[in-house]
């Protein structure tokens, strides 16, 4: 019985999503949308209470795939960031780099000082809401 509550939450974060005209993808953990005309993917890797790990994924201006990981806790405007992969078109690593601990951002929204800002606290409020 647990399911149902469960599923109504779930449909409940799709449909206001989709209402108000950001219309989401979201299949199990990972979820597609566009901010300023680019194409985000964001996978959850593990959360624990309201505290979530995810990556956010994005075409650079070169072609290549930016693979970022972060951790972040749902309701709250700051974020980790726990590191970067840059993969090429031809899947191969091109740089990477791993903070030994969470490099830490403000991403409240008028905070205009980071351009990624944006769509890291959509991406975040993306997974905050599957969940419920």
């Amino acid at each position: 019985m647990k399911l149902l509550p469960d599923f109504i939450g779930f449909s409940t974060a799709i449909a206001v999503y989709v209402m108000s005209g950001l219309i989401p993808v979201i299949s199990a953990q990972t979820a597609t949308f566009t901010y300023e005309e680019v194409t985000y993917t964001v996978d959850l890797k593990k959360s624990k209470n309201q505290t979530l790990a995810f990556s956010l994924s994005y075409p650079d201006s070169e072609g290549n795939m930016s693979i970022v990981e972060y951790q972040g806790t749902c309701g709250e405007n700051t974020i980790g960031v726990l590191g970067q992969k840059v993969v090429n078109s031809q899947g191969q690593v091109i740089s990477e780099n791993t903070a030994a601990q969470p490099i830490i951002f403000d991403i409240s929204p008028n905070n205009r000082d980071w351009e990624m800002s944006g769509a890291i606290r959509q991406a975040l409020e993306l997974m905050c809401n599957s969940m419920e």
